[in-house]
């Protein structure tokens, strides 16, 4: 089993200085030097020798004529230029053996440029020219100091190349960019199983995202499996896809177990707005098993998901059985919302149907006049397995409004009603087959003095 090398996507970035720079003072120049020149190698790092005279621009605009990437003191492969003139694409190129992950990402010093900082876009092909990836922030978002990361799976042996430009077609004079090409190795050995996943991650550190490569490369080979390593349980473990994988059909299909093979999520093609996540880890070891939603594969079917690890006891208050009585119901913290449609307090909760005749309560108190209540529910939406029925109680029990028996619902501006205690009520729907850890929830309460929105 390979261990898939881990590294901070929110570290420092890299900055390297531009290979062959003269010295002069005026190497920041943002205007043309104006020659006279005989070649290149007269003018500034910006420019280039043209009817002898040094203009503004460069030589890499095509896939013909790509700067090859060079081995940095790293050991990755690198190359820095300028965005010059407005409109200006850069291209490089680096060969590959095939069947090998990348990550390639840029940065940007834009101190002495006077401009509002670049944003690049990074564009990756294939060595027949199809799009692979391409990116101006991270595949998931905004959640690395880089400007741009992408990611790509390189399956052919041959010459690839890479685009750099800034999304809006702007330039930046005088501003040195430096792209970097990380190889992340082949993934995981084959064959792999649940039983015997082919790679490990073993989680560094809590709320940084790491990468697990994906090939799905034929009738051998319809799943990965990664046995995942967190440092503490009680926690969050989230995965989401990479979104932006032009040259990949693939659709992922998430599974996830515990130690004791029990399936404790089950999610299809998340993202960042709609995450695989296990609500409360009850252990620190899990395996996930990443397949095709319609059971495909092959050399398109590549991708990678990102998983992440929060900090020990994160997010919602925990349920502690037992709860399932007004006398003992787990009680929920209301947080001033700070609205401006009046009062607006809200709590949230998480927890799981341990039994099939289990039963969660939570109290709540609203200390201000004609509150609607809203319930939001949350189980499948993460991958969770919980069907459930959620109901809302008045301080003697009575059910004041109900949600039915569903995979995830909403109850929208109840009331409104008296100030004072209420409780929300958890219950398994009858035809629930899912107990544990897989059937966990997150809830979210609201008490607002208007209708929400």
């Amino acid at each position: 089993m390979r261990t898939i090398p881990t590294f901070a996507l929110l570290g420092p970035a890299l900055l390297l200085g531009c290979s062959g720079q003269p010295a002069d003072s005026d190497s920041q120049a943002v205007v043309d030097s104006g020659g006279p020149c005989a070649d290149d190698d007269a003018c500034l790092s910006n420019e280039i020798c043209e009817e002898r005279a040094c203009i503004v621009g460069d030589r890499d605009n095509s896939a013909e004529e790509a700067t090859p990437l060079q081995v940095d003191n790293d050991g990755n492969q690198s190359g820095a230029g300028h965005i010059e003139p407005a409109g200006d694409v850069d291209w490089f190129s680096f060969t590959s053996q095939g069947k090998q992950f990348i990550r390639v990402d840029s940065s940007v010093d834009d101190e002495e440029s006077g401009i509002d900082s670049l944003n690049t876009l990074l564009t990756i092909y294939d060595p027949s020219g199809n799009l692979l990836a391409q990116e101006d922030e991270h595949p998931i978002g905004d959640v690395s100091t880089y400007d741009s990361v992408a990611f790509a799976w390189l399956n052919d042996p041959g010459t690839y190349t890479v685009t750099i430009e800034d999304n809006a077609g702007r330039s930046a004079p005088g501003t040195t960019y430096v792209l970097t090409a990380k190889d992340l190795g082949a993934g995981g050995s084959e064959p792999d199983s649940l039983q015997s996943p082919g790679a490990s991650v073993s989680y560094s550190g809590a709320d940084l995202w790491y990468p697990l490569p994906i090939a799905l490369e034929g009738s051998t080979d319809t799943s990965d499996s990664f046995l995942l390593t967190a440092p503490w349980t009680d926690t969050q473990l989230s995965f989401v896809m990479t979104t932006s994988l032009t040259g990949s059909a693939l659709a992922p299909h998430l599974t996830l177990y515990n130690t004791d093979g029990d399936l404790v999520m089950d999610k299809e093609s998340p993202t960042l707005s709609s995450p695989a996540t296990l609500a409360n880890s009850e252990g620190s070891t899990y395996v996930l098993k990443v397949a095709d939603t319609a059971e495909g594969s092959g050399p398109t079917y590549w991708g990678f998901i990102f998983a992440l690890v929060r900090s020990e006891g994160y997010g919602n208050e925990r349920e502690s059985e037992t709860n399932d009585t007004l006398g003992n119901a787990n009680v929920l913290t209301m947080v001033d919302q700070e609205p401006t449609i009046g009062s607006w307090v809200a709590g949230f909760g998480s927890g799981h149907i341990d039994t099939l005749e289990d039963v969660d309560l939570w109290k709540f108190t609203v200390d201000f006049n004609d509150p609607y209540l809203s319930v939001f529910f949350g189980a499948h939406d993460y991958g969770g397995l919980l069907v459930a029925s959620v109901d809302i109680l008045s301080s003697t029990g009575n059910v004041v409004a109900s949600l039915p028996y569903d995979a995830d619902s909403d109850l929208w501006n109840a009331g409104p009603f008296a100030s004072g205690d209420y409780y929300v009520r958890v219950t398994g729907a009858n035809d629930n087959v899912a107990e544990g850890e897989g059937a966990y929830y997150q809830l979210a309460v609201h008490a607002s003095t208007s209708p929400l929105e």
